[in-house]
């Protein structure tokens, strides 16, 4: 028998199995390969890992395995390494048994024989995609880091145990001046902090190194930048240390307050003015929100208010308002919030003694520096004396208005028989060439002189441009010609030849005749005061484009350059030389340039100086075309069957006059010199047209009597025309309240009174 020995056999196989155990159970993939780096050998961890058989990896199946992105480097890898024999490592996606890409590490070494002749590749392939992501996050946190202290707008320095800088940010390089190459590694306090702070900020440094929170946590001080300028900083800072905790240095956040410290001791000035200064003017001041709520009011409220210091806040300073003016106080309020407008108010405050007093409130809404509303700023101040200054103005006023309309009443009832009477004549027709003249210039002169009543006993309503104008055709011929008439007199009183001078053709305006007739005789009357006797006056006409020009010479006194600017201002009375007193009320020049800019004209005054005479010219638009034919003359009252009138009057000549030119005109007319008179007659009379004063004396005004005669059997029917030396809008509201039809003043233009009489229906008449 031979005897054997196994030992070795025994302990290799032995070890053998431990081998194969370790590879089946480790948690890395195992792989071999052939000198040419075919895979021949893969350990169970490789189904483990992708899912698939040991099969699928053999040979160049392993490639597959591979991210698309990864495949060509790591080739590129296997290849340099059979190359060169080199332990190769490197890092990939690798596709695992889930079907995601996961990083993988794989390690390759070489395994030569005894010649040397590499005949082997033994390899692991680990997986590492925790640690790969971990790695991955890291550098991208650190380069966020790096990029938010580049682009950040504050200040970051770090500074090592020394005080030196070790790493500046972009804006701290900025700030500085200097590019972090230059600032590295230089001594912070002794570069960039100013002399006389730098032992303050040491030891602050050495405190923040020492643990003190409070200094650690926020302090300011100037640096000084390379360009020698200092800037403000405040600084927070924290301590650096490492994974062991041992200390690195001192972190810095720096944010440049400047401007912004500047900008609030400049707003810390502002205020102080402002607050100097409300409390020294006499007017209220004050602050609000943008809702209202108010958050300053200087002391002259508590002054004048006597409520305690302090009350006015938020709507307290209501409580001084007069309860009468609470609601609109507050109404204006919320108007100028809603729609962010100045606020202007008017309303009474209650004083310290009980009284109120007027106060005017202007308040104005500030944006911010970011847009938006901001603040309120308002003063209140106290017009109590103006108030009553203009409510003894409007009391003056209303009393000067009610002495001229009564005056003018009493100018126009005398005016009324002339005109009557002039009426008369033209009726009666007398044969007399001298007769039928007198009564055209009483006519004239009538007319004219009632304006004139008109203008001057209101002529703030002229200069206001509110007289009404009875436009109608005029023939500019035709209107000189009047105009010279209503001059005549003025002229030849001072012995002044007039020369006029007209167009060829016929020239067509389009206005208030009798308005147009004053300025030129206003005009002409001028000239023949300011020019000495027997001087040269001269009146021409002429058309100029789309106008006409009207031009009035005199070889006077002249204008001074000084006056010519204000010649046509009202009460501008022109002092043109010794020995012309007559210069008037100086309302007449401004009555012209009025009266001309409401025909849409225009008027100019010239004159080379004192001793050279003037000229004003008129420019007024014209007719392109002339008016229509006239239209026939209404059938006269002769022809038909009488209207019955019934004249009512107090004034004696009035009413008989009036009586006496109808009944020429071929009316039935009978008066009546009191309210009950009237009332007594009609109802024998029976008149369709009834003439009524307002102003009767006795027991009934007209208005009176007006009321009475509607209620009359047929009263509704009756054309009731007032008739009154009352021309202003209150009389002309009285009478249509009364029932009147129409208002006419005295005295009564005929033609006009013609026209009212004309519509009623006569042949009607039983």
């Amino acid at each position: 028998m031979v005897a054997i020995d196994v030992t070795d056999r025994q302990q290799q196989a032995i070890a053998n199995r431990r081998l194969l155990a370790l590879l089946q159970n480790a948690p890395v993939a195992l792989f071999e390969t052939d000198a040419a780096g075919a895979v021949t050998y893969l350990s169970p961890a490789w189904e483990r890992l992708t899912g698939q058989p040991a099969t699928a990896g053999l040979g160049q199946g392993w490639v597959d395995f591979l991210h698309p992105e990864d495949r060509e480097p790591v080739q590129a890898i296997w290849t340099a390494a059979l190359a060169s024999g080199e332990v190769r490592s490197s890092r990939h996606r690798f596709r695992t048994a889930d079907g995601s890409y996961r990083w993988v590490q794989l390690t390759a070494s070489p395994v030569s024989d005894a010649a040397g002749v590499i005949w082997r590749w033994f390899g692991s392939i680990m997986e590492i995609d925790d640690t790969v992501r971990a790695e991955q996050a890291e550098r991208q946190a650190k380069e966020y880091a790096e990029r938010l202290l580049a682009l950040a707008a504050v200040i970051f320095v770090v500074l090592d145990e020394h005080g030196c800088i070790r790493t500046l940010n972009r804006k701290g390089c900025e700030l500085l001046g200097c590019p972090e190459a230059e600032a590295i590694g230089k001594d912070w306090i002794n570069t960039f902090v100013p002399e006389r702070q730098r032992a303050e900020i040491s030891a602050v440094f050495q405190a923040v190194l020492a643990g003190d929170q409070q200094l650690a946590e926020y302090h300011e001080n100037p640096i000084l930048t390379c360009r020698g300028e200092e800037r403000l900083i405040a600084w927070r800072n924290t301590l650096l240390r490492d994974a062991e905790g041992r200390l690195l240095g001192v972190l810095s956040a720096g944010e440049d307050i400047t401007e912004s410290r500047r900008a609030f001791e400049a707003l810390q000035e502002s205020e102080e003015r402002f607050r100097a200064m409300a409390e020294t003017v006499p007017d209220i001041l004050f602050t609000a929100r943008p809702d209202g709520w108010r958050d300053y009011t200087n002391p002259r409220f508590y002054e004048y208010t006597g409520l305690p210091p302090g009350t006015a806040e938020g709507f307290g300073w209501t409580q001084a308002l007069h309860p009468d003016d609470a609601a609109q106080v507050q109404a204006g309020w919320q108007k100028a919030i809603e729609a962010g407008s100045p606020l202007n108010i008017q309303y009474r405050l209650r004083a310290a003694n009980g009284g109120y007093r007027w106060f005017q409130a202007h308040a104005h809404l500030i944006s911010g520096n970011m847009g938006g509303a901001w603040k309120w700023f308002g003063v209140t101040s106290d017009i109590d004396d103006l108030i009553q200054a203009e409510q003894r103005l409007r009391e003056a006023d209303r009393r000067k208005d009610e002495f001229l309309a009564l005056l003018a009443h009493e100018l126009r009832n005398p005016l009324a028989p002339i005109r009557n009477a002039a009426r008369i004549i033209r009726l009666l027709n007398p044969p007399e060439p001298q007769l039928q003249w007198a009564q055209r210039v009483i006519d004239q002169q009538v007319t004219q002189l009632a304006r004139l009543v008109d203008d001057l006993l209101d002529v703030s309503r002229i200069v206001r441009g509110k007289v009404t104008l009875q436009r109608e055709p005029i023939e500019l011929a035709a209107l000189v010609q009047e105009a010279v008439e209503g001059a005549r007199s003025a002229l030849e009183a001072r012995r002044h030849p007039l020369s006029v001078t007209l167009p060829s053709q016929a020239l067509w305006l389009e206005g208030d005749r009798i308005r147009l007739s004053q300025v030129l005789v206003n005009l002409l009357d001028n000239a023949a005061k300011y020019t000495p006797e027997g001087g040269k006056i001269g009146l021409t006409a002429e058309a100029t484009g789309s106008e006409v020009a009207l031009r009035v010479r005199d070889n006077g006194v002249g204008i001074p350059a000084a006056v010519l600017p204000r010649i046509f201002d009202l009460f501008e009375q022109g002092d043109r030389g010794v020995g012309h007193p007559q210069g008037g009320l100086g309302i007449g020049l401004t009555v012209v340039r009025r009266l001309v800019e409401q025909h849409g004209g225009r008027v100019e005054a010239a004159s080379a100086g004192p001793g050279q005479g003037a000229e004003f010219t008129i420019w007024l638009p014209r007719l392109s075309e002339p008016p229509a034919a006239p239209a026939e003359k209404r059938e006269s009252a002769r022809d038909r069957r009488p209207l019955r009138i019934l004249v009512t009057d107090d004034d004696v000549n009035v009413a008989q006059s009036t009586a006496l030119w109808l009944q020429l005109e071929g009316y039935e007319v009978k008066t009546a010199a009191t309210g009950e008179a009237a009332l007594a007659l009609y109802q024998s009379f029976q008149p369709q047209v009834v003439l009524l004063d307002i102003g009767l004396h006795g027991g009934m005004d007209g208005c009176e009597v007006a009321r009475r005669l509607r209620e009359q059997p047929g009263g509704q029917g009756l054309l009731l025309i007032a008739v009154t030396g009352y021309s202003h809008e209150e009389a002309r509201a009285g009478t249509r309240a009364a029932g009147f039809d129409h208002h006419l003043v005295k005295p009564i233009d005929p033609d006009e009174l013609a026209a009212l009489l004309a519509e009623v229906d006569a042949g009607s008449v039983s």
